[in-house]
């Protein structure tokens, strides 16, 4: 017999499903607030923040990126409306891929009310194996805006919540994270800053997201008695996520009313984010606002100090695979492939057909590039049809719990082009567990290879390190490596999660192949740079085939970007320009060629 948590405001019980049962009904509500539930609003008043059981803010609170592992995923079950079976279709299928990871927590209004979920999924061949029914009323099943933010503090990992304010005519959904905290014996660090969890991502080490729709909700004296200033909003989000940089994006304005960035932009781990993208035929002022949010993030630089991979993934279609064009026809379906979920090794994602119905082959174009994005992951994809016509999709109705007891690595990964050498190939991390690390090592192979090569990682500086060794590594070769840790209780993880089906790669660039010599001028090139070695200056060469806007970027060893020379509206054609590198200390640099954002070559240079 299955187990089936109730959680009430008392105590923590186990019961029995009822054999006969009526099931609740409400109104299906909207992501973003209704008219008339704007009417109805209450402005907050008091403190901006509070640590209600820890009685001082955590010094050390992190935020984890949603790529880390997580315990269970929140989620609440939907009930009738006029389109139920929709809705059971689409629950049932989200809820039995989460559980083959973790667990997922379903709340419900009232202990009858689980008969009759169980019920409905069994209908749709799903059975529940890994589960808690946690008997909490809510208003809404927007999970992603009210749930609770998880996060860690002290020396041993502690999990705790941070409680920011959803809206206030759903005051049910505004109870979860105190309501969950208190049964779980957990943390609350609350805050009465108006914000949906939909309006923000973390890198997981200090930098944070969010559009301007916060700062307009929290300068809005409906919201907030009195008004905030901007100050006050951004020192606030800062404080209560414990946030070393904070990036503010513009609000798209067709978007389904809510001003969310996670429609259409997303963190893929703590150095890659994937944004929407809009065709040319859009008129929308949301396609201009999403190029310019977009350029902004091309400037910021990650955890490692390198500038962030931006991937871009089409905008999706409507079911007859034509694209709206207009702020009213986006606005009122606000379809697009980003807002998906990660759940450890899976990633679920937001589609737009069935059997019957709808563009399959957009559908499928999108998960062939998640199948790139994430390499080794789970792709499910999810008819949110039912969803996005109310302003979200598969993020919006969920929330992850973090796990406990992680391992969390910190490491600038080695990828894409490198330049070739004997020598071999630094590997750099960081490794962390409450209990400490009993074990590391790099797992690397060569492509084509059945084998993994194991290294251990050793301490240096505080730093743990490897070398994978570049003797009989061929200029041709393409390296594939993890990473992968024991704790000292027995804890196992690797990085990336999904190792090893999932892996980092690096290749070469083999200028020895005769064919490199006629290649230049068939598309745009970087030529070797003179002198090299150099001391105070160094010429860069390049060749466009067409007209491009130019950048060129000079990194460290480790990928810190040193240098940036912007290059607009050049023509085709050779090329030459100067850089000057007189205050770089000797060692080995890259310096490499985009066009029009996209890389098209790194060279290595020594400075003398």
């Amino acid at each position: 017999m299955k187990k089936i948590l109730l959680f009430n405001m008392a105590s923590l019980l186990f019961f029995a499903m009822p054999a006969f049962s009526q099931e609740t009904t409400k109104p299906v509500m909207s992501k973003s607030m209704t008219p008339a539930e704007v009417n109805l609003r209450v402005p907050s008043a008091g403190e901006a923040y509070s640590f209600d059981r820890q009685r001082q803010v955590p010094d050390d609170l992190i935020v984890p990126g949603e790529w880390e592992e997580s315990q269970a995923i929140l989620l609440a079950w939907p009930y009738p409306s006029s389109n139920t079976s929709t809705y059971n279709v689409l629950w049932s299928k989200l809820i039995n891929t989460i559980q083959k990871e973790c667990e997922v927590w379903i709340m419900v209004d009232q202990a009858s009310d689980t008969t009759l979920a169980i019920s409905r999924m069994l209908a749709q061949g799903v059975s529940l194996t890994n589960h808690k029914f946690l008997i909490k009323p809510t208003n809404a099943f927007w999970a992603r805006d009210y749930g609770p933010w998880g996060f860690y503090h002290g020396q041993s990992d502690s999990l705790g919540f941070v409680d920011i304010q959803y809206y206030n005519t759903r005051p049910l959904d505004n109870q979860v994270p105190s309501w969950l905290a208190g049964h779980l014996d957990l943390g609350l660090y609350s805050s009465r800053i108006k914000m949906e969890g939909g309006n923000f991502m973390v890198d997981g080490y200090g930098h944070g997201f969010y559009s301007t729709r916060l700062n307009i909700n929290n300068a809005n004296s409906n919201w907030q008695n009195p008004s905030w200033a901007l100050s006050q909003t951004f020192d606030t989000v800062q404080k209560i996520f414990n946030l070393n940089t904070v990036t503010e994006l513009t609000s798209l304005n067709c978007d389904g009313g809510t001003g969310h960035i996670d429609i259409y932009t997303k963190l893929l781990d703590e150095q890659t984010i994937l944004v929407s993208e809009y065709p040319s035929e859009v008129t929308a002022s949301d396609k201009q606002i999403i190029e310019n949010n977009t350029a902004l993030m091309k400037t910021l630089t990650s955890t490692y100090g390198r500038p962030f991979k931006i991937h871009r993934i089409p905008m999706a279609t409507r079911n007859n695979g034509t694209y709206p064009i207009t702020c009213t026809q986006i606005d009122s379906d606000a379809r697009g492939f980003v807002n998906g979920l990660f759940v450890n090794k899976t990633f679920i994602f937001p589609s737009y057909s069935n059997t019957v119905s709808g563009n399959v082959a957009g559908d499928s174009a999108a998960i062939d590039m998640y199948r790139k994005f994430l390499p080794g992951y789970n792709i499910v994809l999810i008819d949110a049809r039912v969803l996005t016509t109310m302003g979200g999709a598969i993020h919006c109705i969920t929330m992850q719990i973090p796990s406990e007891n992680p391992i969390r690595f910190w490491h600038p990964t080695v990828e894409g082009i490198q330049p070739w050498a004997t020598g071999g190939f630094h590997i750099l991390s960081k490794i962390t567990n409450k209990d400490g690390i009993a074990s590391s090592e790099c797992k690397w192979r060569k492509k084509g290879s059945s084998t993994w090569n194991a290294i251990q990682l050793t301490d240096s500086s505080g730093y743990l390190t490897c070398i994978i060794p570049g003797l009989n590594i061929l200029s041709n070769d393409t390296i594939e490596y993890f990473l992968h840790a024991e704790s000292n209780n027995g804890k196992q993880m690797s990085k990336p999660i999904t190792a090893p089906n999932g892996y980092y790669t690096f290749y070469f660039d083999d200028i020895t192949n005769a064919a490199s010599v006629f290649e230049p001028y068939s598309k745009d090139h970087l030529f070797a740079a003179y002198p090299n070695p150099a001391r105070e200056q160094v010429n860069v060469q390049f060749y466009l085939k067409a007209p491009a806007s130019v950048r060129i970027t000079l990194t460290d060893a480790l990928g810190r970007q040193l240098h940036q020379t912007e290059l607009p509206g050049q023509d085709s054609g050779k090329i030459e320009t100067q850089i000057n590198i007189s205050g770089l200390q000797q060692g080995i640099y890259y310096y490499s060629l985009y066009t029009n954002g996209a890389l098209v070559k790194t060279r290595k240079l020594i400075v003398q």
